[in-house]
Order: structure tokens, then sequence, then C-alpha cells
């Protein structure tokens, strides 16, 4: 059996929008270059505001990977993973950006992420009893174990289902059952992540690829704190700032 089957496209009532032109994605070749990852995101609202779904479905090959993770209000953590990505679409619910009126996150993937269009879905599909569904549909047997996973986490299953309808929709396809390997990343290892800085500030490189490298990284959160309202002066004069050797001694 084919792994895809064409012709008999899931239907999708709602238009989509886009923020920017579509780019051509129903013929991207395996050996291209180029990035194809395609990305869905939603956030919380209310009391869960900060609480982040995230899937991204990689078009050069069958694996769609979640996560669902606390961001702060910088959004660090969204932004690390989309820069690492580098998708070619970001999909986010239509409230994100409703009357022209955008979300903070969604403002700040649009002025950070310039390799992505930016597309708006109907909220609706954000389903989490239908991401769950395709879970269960799609995912290779060696990979159901994501089941028990995922199965409470309500915003990465939501992205789920708006992911994986919107690539059908685009490549006029449907996905064969037991086609998708389907994997769930939680957020990076906080306590692993001090240990590596506290490491690399006792013991600097000496790389000049390195240093250049981290540095780019510290122009990028600089960039990102800015967009968010926080000025350098700030930044500067915060607590962890007033004395870093007292901070560094409280890295684990």
């Amino acid at each position: 059996m084919s792994s895809i089957e064409t012709g008999s496209r899931r239907s999708v009532t709602d238009s989509l929008s886009r923020s920017h032109p579509p780019k051509s994605l129903s013929y991207v070749t395996p050996g291209a270059g180029c990035t194809a990852v395609i990305v869905a995101l939603v956030e919380g609202r209310g009391l869960a505001k900060g609480e982040i779904g995230m899937a991204s479905f990689d078009l050069k090959r069958p694996e769609v990977i979640l996560s669902q993770f606390s961001d702060s209000q910088t959004y660090t953590q969204v932004m690390m993973k989309l820069q690492v990505m580098q998708p070619i679409e970001v999909l986010m619910p239509s409230t994100a950006c409703e009357a022209g009126n955008m979300t903070v996150l969604f403002k700040m993937i649009s002025n950070m992420i310039k390799t992505a269009n930016m597309v708006t879905v109907h909220r609706k599909y954000f389903n989490e009893a239908k991401g769950l569904s395709y879970i269960k549909e799609l995912c290779l047997l060696e990979y159901r174990t994501v089941e028990l996973e995922v199965s409470t986490k309500y915003y990465c299953l939501a992205t789920a289902a708006a992911l994986i309808k919107y690539v059908e929709y685009i490549q006029d396809a449907v996905y064969a059952p037991g086609f998708l390997k389907v994997t769930f990343q939680g957020s990076e290892n906080t306590a692993m992540i001090a240990r590596l800085l506290r490491s690399n500030i006792l013991q600097p490189s000496c790389d000049t690829e390195t240093i250049h490298l981290r540095q780019e990284c510290v122009k990028g959160q600089c960039t990102i704190l800015m967009c968010h309202g926080i000025s350098k002066r700030e930044t500067v004069q915060s607590p962890c700032c007033e004395n870093p050797h007292q901070q560094l001694s409280r890295i684990p």
C-alpha cells in the first residue's frame, strides 16, 4: 500500500488566511537542502496563559514531534525551538490575530522568524479529541507509547489535530494508518542547562566560531527582550546581575 493515499482529501470547510504569500509546499523533494517543517502553535488563555502546545511536521519525512511546556513572558523556549527548526510555516488559531489585533506571541514570531509564513486557522481545528484520534490512527506501532505521554496534554493534542489536517489539505492527500512516527518532547532540562552554563562561564571556550555563535545567541535574546518592551537598562539593573559571583554560586 502506498504511504500516502491521494485524491481523497479530508475537507477543510473554513478558508485559511495567510499573512504572507504562500509557498509551494505540495512538491517538496526529499533531497532539497532547505527545511520543510511546518509548526502548529497554541497558547493557553486566562489562568493557563504561558502554557504552550506545539506540533511540528517534517514534509521530507513522515515524522510529527509534539511538545507542551510552560514558557516565560518572553517566550524563550518557543523562540529557541523555532530558531532550531526554521519552519517554513507556523500555524496559529485565528484568535491570535483577530481584527488585526495580534497577540504578543504571534507578533514576536512574525518579527523574529523571517523564514516562516504565518498562517491562521479557525480555532475549531485545534481539537484535542481529534488530535488524539489522529495519533491512534496514524502512529507507527513501535511509537504507540506516545499515546500515554500525551493523553492528558490538551494543548499539544490540539496542535496535532490542526497540523495534520492542514498538511493533508495543502498536499491534497490522506496519510495511511500506522504511517507516521509520532514522538513527544517536553521542555528542556533546566538543571542540565544550568550546569552547562556554569561550566561555560568557569571554562570559556577559546574557539572563535563558538564565541561568535554565543554572541549571536545573546544578541537574539536581547532582541526578544526589546520586542517585549524590556529595555537594556532594566536588563542590566535586574537583581540577577547585581552580584554575578553570588548568583553563580547558586547554580547547581
